[in-house]
Parts: structure tokens; C-alpha cells; sequence
């Protein structure tokens, strides 16, 4: 089961694969790309390649 601190996967047929004792990393170099004068968070800055909401 997918929780905090118990991560899981999930594939496209909803198949759910825990695997005791694995950890996780996410990639967050495009993120600063996103942030505008102020440190405002702008998705629509010609910039941000992040997935729109």
C-alpha cells in the first residue's frame, strides 16, 4: 500500500509495486526556471518546463 514513508509505484493499468527498504529520488533541476522576479512561482513563464496543472 502506498503511504508516507512507504513508497510505491503505480503503473498505467493501476498495478501497485511496493518494494521494502527502496528509496526514491525526483529530479528538481528545472525548477528554478519557474520562479519569476520575487520569487514568485510562474508555470506559464516562457521559462518553466514543468507540467501545467
Amino acid at each position: 500500500r502506498c503511504t508516507e514513508n512507504n513508497p510505491c509505484e503505480v503503473d498505467a493499468n493501476g498495478n501497485v509495486t511496493v518494494r521494502e527498504g527502496i528509496n526514491y529520488a525526483q529530479e528538481i533541476y528545472n525548477i528554478p526556471a519557474c520562479f519569476t522576479t520575487g520569487n514568485q512561482l510562474n508555470l506559464n513563464a516562457s521559462t518553466c518546463t514543468l507540467p501545467k496543472p
